[in-house]
């Protein structure tokens, strides 16, 4: 099945069933049309044309979700529209998430330059505050550290509690509690 056809009122029903086989011929049918798709969208905005993978993905697990709750159409024309709408809503999503970090003037880390500028010395330095960060989050609880690596990425209260599955305010919550040891860590 490499074009969207006739068969797809089979296979939205055998994805509604839980049929593996079937979200394989989905992704044969639609994955290159809904990338180009999506490549389009943000080919303007460097930082989220870096997260394309990322992107599609999101993207494909909204889709699956959608179909395996009923919300898509059993037509090829149908079908198509619903994985390009959400695709479509995903790269606007991740442009805006970019966007706001720009004009908090807020980099994520894996963007940063923490080299120095090629001075040994401020790499070294560079280098060492990294590890004092890795080994302060490490010694964290693994969920309170992952919601803190998360905000220093740069990423949005929202987006981390649904990353984390948690509610804003245990996201809130756990901040507060990274932000009070750091205090008692510099305090000493």
């Amino acid at each position: 099945m490499n074009e969207p056809n006739a068969d797809v009122a089979d296979l939205v029903a055998r994805l509604r069933a839980g049929d593996d086989a079937a979200v394989e011929q989905l992704l044969a049918a639609y994955a290159g049309r809904l990338r180009a798709l999506a490549a389009g969208r943000i080919a303007n905005h460097p930082q989220a044309r870096s997260e394309l993978s990322d992107v599609v993905q999101d993207m494909w697990i909204s889709a699956l979700r959608a179909i395996r709750e009923g919300a898509a159409p059993a037509d090829p024309d149908g079908l198509w529209r619903l994985l390009a709408a959400i695709t479509a809503r995903k790269c606007v999503n991740r442009i805006t998430h970019w966007s706001r970090l720009k004009r908090a003037g807020t980099v994520p880390l894996g963007d940063a330059d923490v080299s120095g500028g090629g001075d040994p010395a401020e790499a070294a330095e560079a280098d060492e505050l990294v590890r004092l960060v890795e080994r302060f989050v490490a010694a964290l609880d693994p969920a309170v550290g992952r919601v803190a690596l998360l905000r220093l990425e740069g990423r949005a209260i929202e987006d981390i509690a649904a990353l984390t599955q948690t509610s804003e305010s245990t996201v809130l919550r756990r901040l507060r509690d990274v932000r009070e040891r750091l205090k008692g860590l510099l305090s000493e």
